[in-house]
């Protein structure tokens, strides 16, 4: 799978799997893409990606449409 050959280039490069200490970035991404304060001592991990990816949905036009608005992208 992808997720698998990822795992192995990160391996291959000497990247370690545990969890590795957050920043206030890392707490203002995560306040903005959950609508959720961070909590204390926020780490990188599998469960901040899945608690983060749970968030993830299907764009539809409308959204698509107001989102390229918002970062002023024109159609082409």
């Amino acid at each position: 799978s992808w997720d698998d050959y990822v795992q192995r280039v990160y391996k291959a490069r000497g990247a370690v799997s545990q969890n590795t200490a957050g920043n206030a970035l890392l707490n203002s991404y995560y306040k903005a893409l959950t609508n959720k304060d961070a909590p204390a001592n926020l780490q990188f991990s599998t469960s901040l990606i899945n608690d983060i990816d749970s968030f993830q949905g299907v764009l539809g036009t409308k959204l698509a449409i107001q989102m390229a608005s918002a970062l002023r992208m024109g159609l082409a």
